[in-house]
Parts: structure tokens; C-alpha cells; sequence
């Protein structure tokens, strides 16, 4: 009965993994494979570890086109990490700043109606976990433009962060991007407007 019970969690994953479009680089462990249970402090020098990455897909973008990011999340620990997943849009945290390059402040990126939809609370009514193995990443493209307004030329700071977890120790990790939206006259990127 066990074996059944961790071959339908393998199976659901990767149902789920299939759907979202993620992907990662090694088949979850069975419970058989997992290393023995750390204490807290092991746990959490474990966790140290883990690394949490954004990449924009381009150097820069023209006001107005779609803002995609990379989002790769590494345990190159020697244990399994556990996590929440539901959509990145509620499992990760964004904060979004626009640096104006004519004025001397900082303004927060407002969500768009979409992103307000996905980051509100009752929006998710469950969950369910994900199992990074040891040396294995997870890694997927996000339309941040979807949530996040990216309308107006400037520099964007951008930071991510969510909760991983080793034996009940969480820990939350971060990392951030810088992202370049220019005038669409002065853009001499990419050509998605045709």
C-alpha cells in the first residue's frame, strides 16, 4: 500500500508538472531514497543552500510587449526541500519597483487586474507539495506583464522570493532581476509588434 501511495504522489506531480510547464531535471525520490531526517540546525544549514533565481529572457523590452522572466529554483543541498505549489503567482512574492530615470524616487509597479486576482488570498482553495531532489532544479517562463503593469519606459527592479521547507524548518528564499522597458520608437530589440 505504501509503495501505491508514493508511486500516485510521483505520478501526480508529474501530471502537474506536465500541465504547468515546468520543469525539472530528475524524478522525484521515493520515500525508500530519502536521506535520514535532520535535526534543526542540519536542516537549516541545508536550507542556506538553496537558491532562488530570476532571469529576464531579454536585456530589454519595448513598452507595451509582453515581460517574460525565467524562474529557476536550485537545491544543490544533500536533502529533498518540500514546497507549496498552486500557481507562481501566488506561490512566489513579487515586488516590483520602476526606477525613473528623469526623477530621483522609486514607484511600486501596480498589479494588474489579473494579478490582483491571482494574489488575493481566498483564490486558491488548496494546495498541494512538490518535492525538489537533492542536486535538482525546477524552472519555468513567466509572462510577468500578466500581473505586474509594465506599460511605462524605465529601469524595473524586480525581486522574488518564496517559503522552502526541510523537516517542518522553512526558510524563505530571494532573488531579483533588473529589466529595461524603453519607448517603442527608440527600441531596437526583438520585433514582436508585426
Amino acid at each position: 500500500m505504501r509503495a501505491m501511495s508514493s508511486q500516485i504522489v510521483v505520478v501526480a506531480i508529474a501530471i502537474l508538472a506536465f500541465i504547468t510547464g515546468c520543469r525539472s531535471s530528475a524524478p522525484v525520490p521515493s520515500p525508500a531514497t530519502q536521506p535520514a531526517t535532520l535535526d534543526s540546525a542540519g536542516a537549516e544549514s541545508e536550507l542556506s543552500l538553496v537558491q532562488l533565481q530570476l532571469e529576464p529572457m531579454y536585456s530589454q523590452y519595448a513598452a507595451g510587449e509582453p515581460v517574460e522572466v525565467r524562474v529557476i529554483l536550485l537545491n544543490p543541498s544533500h536533502s529533498s526541500i518540500g514546497f507549496s505549489y498552486s500557481h507562481p503567482g501566488y506561490d512566489y512574492q513579487f515586488e516590483v519597483t520602476r526606477h525613473l530615470e528623469t526623477m530621483p524616487w522609486i514607484e511600486s509597479v501596480p498589479l494588474t487586474q489579473l494579478g490582483r486576482r491571482v494574489t488575493s488570498e481566498d483564490q486558491f482553495a488548496s494546495w498541494s507539495g512538490k518535492v525538489l531532489a537533492p542536486g535538482d532544479h525546477l524552472e519555468f517562463v513567466l509572462v510577468l506583464s500578466r500581473l505586474y503593469d509594465f506599460s511605462m519606459p524605465g529601469q524595473y527592479q524586480v525581486t522574488i522570493s518564496r517559503r522552502v521547507s526541510i523537516n517542518y524548518n522553512t526558510r524563505l528564499v530571494g532573488g531579483g532581476a533588473t529589466i529595461r522597458v524603453s519607448d517603442r520608437e527608440w527600441y531596437s530589440g526583438p520585433n514582436f509588434f508585426h
